[in-house]
């Protein structure tokens, strides 16, 4: 954690993202270990409360950010909103290397977003995608 901080820090990032923390639900944002001065924290655990995958999220306070839970049904997932003059959105996510394609529905969750037209969407994470395709409107 100490080299994160010192990373964020001297690149004056408004917003990080991580998107394989490997940590579990024991893991609580207000954990001082994982705490970053000036920066708030969304996290999303692996379903099965083991180390080996997650995302997580930090932004600087001030900003506008606010985690939307009903845009996806999956576990390793933060989708982001932020209001400022416009909605844009910022979604991390860990995709298992042994999901099959008949879950790749679940995992399209950009369909859920272009419903609002927002003018951004960024899409960042570990895909582990053998067949990966993506249509943007």
């Amino acid at each position: 954690m100490p080299l994160i901080e010192a990373f964020i820090k001297t690149r004056n990032f408004d917003i990080i993202c991580f998107p394989k923390t490997l940590s579990d639900s024991r893991i609580d944002i207000s954990d001082t270990r994982i705490n970053i001065n000036g920066y708030s924290i969304l996290i999303a655990c692996h379903p099965s409360n083991t180390k080996c995958s997650g995302a997580c999220i930090y932004y600087k306070n001030y900003l506008p950010v606010f985690k939307r839970t009903d845009l996806s049904d999956l576990q390793e997932c933060i989708v982001a909103e932020t209001v400022d003059e416009e909605r844009c959105f910022l979604i991390c996510l860990y995709r298992s290397s042994s999901q099959n394609d008949d879950e790749f529905e679940t995992f399209c969750i950009l369909n859920n977003i272009n419903k609002f037209q927002p003018p951004c969407s960024v899409l960042l994470g570990d895909f582990n995608a053998k067949k990966f395709e993506m249509v943007f409107h």
